[in-house]
């Protein structure tokens, strides 16, 4: 079997495998054009991102917690949107 210069998914380093899975969420490129760009395959490029992004999901727990109530969420957002006056409610950052 001749070398491509191209890594097995199980020794890319961490870090070439978080820069390519954020390169990916920031620029509009498609996984060859991108995977090119780090030396990665397709393929390879595709199983990256989607073990990065499996491991991001897996922490979403630990980083983003919903109020359980609906009336603490209600007072938190008033709380947080204080110097707003008439506000209803955020849409993507929109005022309502």
């Amino acid at each position: 079997m001749r070398n491509t210069g191209l890594l097995p998914p199980n020794n890319i380093p961490l870090e070439k495998k978080l820069l390519f899975s954020l390169w990916i969420l920031a620029i509009p490129e498609s996984f060859l054009a991108a995977g090119d760009r780090f030396g990665l395959a397709k393929s390879t490029a595709h199983n990256v991102f989607k073990e990065v992004v499996g491991v991001l999901v897996a922490l979403i727990p630990q980083y983003i917690v919903w109020p359980d109530d609906h009336a603490e969420a209600v007072r938190v957002f008033h709380e947080r949107s204080n110097g707003f006056p008439g506000i209803v409610g955020a849409i993507d950052g929109c005022h309502i």
